[in-house]
């Protein structure tokens, strides 16, 4: 019997606990086009901010994430978590997609 507490899945449809099917509650999957600008980083990760460069592409979302968290009639018990969709450098600036549909992220 295993008893840890964390396991790593690959992109998983089902996921069964002592043979159960566990429910997944997904969000709406959400897709925005960005200007970046310049002096974001093209991260999800707040462990990569210095002080050269403290700013995240997603930070860009942060007024919209409380407005939605205030809804009261907002069916998303957690904020989505917002990443980037391929990379451009801090000093560039351009079309960027921004998602919360990590599953876009797993390829086979």
């Amino acid at each position: 019997m295993h008893r840890h507490l964390q396991y790593n899945t690959t992109c998983p449809l089902q996921i069964l606990v002592d043979g159960n099917t566990l429910a997944l509650h997904r969000q709406k999957q959400l897709y925005f086009a960005l200007n970046k600008p310049k002096g974001y980083i093209c991260s999800n990760k707040a462990s990569l901010r210095d002080q050269q460069t403290p700013r995240l592409v997603v930070d860009l979302f942060s007024e919209w994430l409380k407005r939605l968290a205030s809804k009261p009639s907002s069916s998303q018990s957690l904020p989505p978590r917002l990443y980037t969709v391929g990379r451009l450098d801090v000093q560039s600036t351009g079309l960027m997609l921004v998602t919360n549909d990590g599953m876009s992220q797993c390829k086979e």
